[in-house]
Parts: C-alpha cells; sequence; structure tokens
C-alpha cells in the first residue's frame, strides 16, 4: 500500500492539494500554513494569515483561508500574501461548521447556540439568506459543486436541503438512524454521507432530482469509526478512520469504487485520521491528515 510522508514543522489540523498541482497546503495548529512539495515531501515555503485564528476551512480554486476574528467576523486571507480577502459582517454566537462555496463567492456558517445558518457574500461581506438549523447543533455542513444546494446536518440525526435560489428547503429526514457527521459531493453533485453507529457505521447518497426517494444506502456495516470521506471525480470514494481511544479497532484509510461501491485498504493508518483531503486535479491520490506533524499522500489508483 504506498504512500509518501509529507512532514511540516508543527501538527497539521488541514491538508489541501494546491491548485498549482505540485503542492500540499498544510495548515498547523498555530494558525500558520505551509506549502510541501508533492514530489519530495520537503517544505518549500510558508505563510501566516494575517489576523486570524488557526482556520476554519479553505477555498481551493481562489487560495484562500478563512478564519474568525476577535470582533466575531469572518475574514479570508489569500494564501502566500498578507493580504485580506474578504471580510464578514460581526455577528457573536457560537459557530459550528463554516462551508466555502467551490467558486469563492460566498460562505456558508452554522451558528449552533442561535440554530441558524447564514450566507454571507465574500466580494462584501454581507448577509444574503438565513435558514433554519435544527436542535441538536451542526454536524455537516456543504455547498455543492453546481451552487444550487446547501446541505446541512445536526445532531439530533436531521437532514436538511436547501435550494440556494429559491432559498426553500426541499429535502428533510429527521429519521435517520444515527447523526450524519461526515460528507462530501461526487460527481452530478450527488452527495455521499456517512453516519457512525455503535456497532457500524453507513455510505449514504443522497441523489438531488431524486429527493422524494430519500438516500440510497450504497453500502452498510463499516467499522464504526470511519470519520472522514473524499470523492474523486469518477464518482468513487476514499474514507479515513478514526481512534481516540486508543483501542484495539484498526485503523485504515478504504477506497469505495464500482456499482456496488466495493472496497478495499489502500492504508494503514498509525492513529486517529482527522482530515481527509481527495486530488480533485490529477493522479488518484488522497492527503490524510492525523493531528500529528506528518500527513500520508496515498495512492489508491
Amino acid at each position: 500500500m504506498p504512500f509518501k510522508l509529507l512532514k511540516a514543522s508543527l501538527p497539521v489540523t488541514q491538508a489541501h492539494f494546491a491548485t498549482d498541482k505540485a503542492l500540499a497546503l498544510l495548515v498547523l495548529n498555530n494558525g500558520t500554513m505551509e506549502g510541501v512539495s508533492l514530489a519530495d515531501g520537503k517544505k518549500v515555503k510558508e505563510w501566516s494569515p494575517k489576523g486570524i485564528p488557526p482556520p476554519y476551512a479553505m477555498q481551493r480554486e481562489g487560495n484562500w483561508v478563512i478564519g474568525r476574528g476577535p470582533d466575531g467576523g469572518f475574514r479570508g486571507t489569500h494564501v502566500g500574501e498578507d493580504t485580506i480577502a474578504f471580510t464578514s459582517k460581526a455577528i457573536p454566537g457560537s459557530v459550528g461548521r463554516v462551508s466555502i462555496a467551490p467558486n469563492g463567492k460566498f460562505i456558508a456558517v452554522a451558528y449552533s447556540d442561535a440554530r441558524l445558518i447564514r450566507l454571507f457574500e465574500t466580494a462584501n461581506g454581507q448577509q444574503t439568506a438565513e435558514f433554519e438549523d435544527g436542535v441538536g447543533g451542526s454536524s455537516l455542513l456543504m455547498v455543492s459543486p453546481d451552487h444550487r444546494y446547501l446541505v446541512a446536518a445536526t445532531f439530533d440525526a436531521t437532514m436538511r436541503v436547501f435550494d440556494l435560489g429559491t432559498k426553500k428547503l426541499v429535502f428533510e429526514d429527521r429519521q435517520l438512524p444515527m447523526a450524519l457527521w461526515a460528507g462530501a459531493f461526487g460527481k452530478d453533485a450527488d452527495t455521499y454521507c456517512l453516519y457512525a453507529g455503535s456497532t457500524d457505521a453507513r455510505l449514504y447518497r443522497f441523489r438531488h432530482g431524486h429527493s422524494e426517494k430519500g438516500p440510497e444506502i450504497l453500502a452498510k456495516g463499516l467499522p464504526a469509526n470511519v470519520n472522514q470521506i473524499g470523492t474523486f471525480g469518477d464518482g468513487s470514494v476514499i474514507t479515513a478512520e478514526s481512534n481516540p481511544a486508543g483501542n484495539s479497532l484498526p485503523v485504515v484509510a478504504r477506497y469505495w469504487s464500482g456499482p456496488r461501491m466495493e472496497a478495499r485498504v489502500v492504508a494503514d493508518l498509525p492513529k486517529t485520521a482527522t482530515h481527509i483531503d481527495a486530488n480533485p486535479y490529477g493522479p488518484k491520490t488522497a492527503l490524510i491528515s492525523d493531528g500529528t506533524n506528518q500527513v500520508r499522500l496515498v495512492e489508491v489508483g
């Protein structure tokens, strides 16, 4: 199971493939960032986003990172530069999840204390929409690749899909077995989501345009410690696992493909996976972080 180790100066919270296709962008636990070569695993540059704490999320195409300022507003800082991409209106409250639109034109923020999801334009930082969130606190928040849908899930085992054009709720399921807490979009804006149960986890697919039928179960009986997911352009999926208790559960990365989404192990992981990014640009590879200063570059092709 081939992989390459990329090393950072400090523990890594997130790892992303850069748009230049030669670098991995590593977000460190002190809020700084490093660019590491995918070829030899060595650091080639570093920078510190100005005036923000450790980032919530990164916008891939625009290469800017978002964090929250002391006034409660959000700030986008250009990667590799000491310039601000945008600032949002300052709204106090406890933030559960943040999602950036793929085109970088707006962000979605779930406020767990207010039970609301708010959209902010990145051009001027103004709020443009507001949706009701669930009572259980935000567990998942994603904007679809075509910018038509906002997918939101809460810890009370509720899944909602909002139409961003009409600003209306178009799908809701309040009877999921457990909370959805990891998700990613596949091709044609299908949504792949995971839920973790006491004895197993399941892989769901929410097909847009077929929401009246509810989610389709692609796989069940997954190890209960599956907690990260990424999708490739052909609709295949890579998952990674956690083991926070340090018990006997194996910690591996699995690649899911084919009409029946059959799985095979592609990497053994030394400890809990904390973040995963599937390469959208070139070879079928993934970056898997585990909270240490080492990131695995895993080949699945």
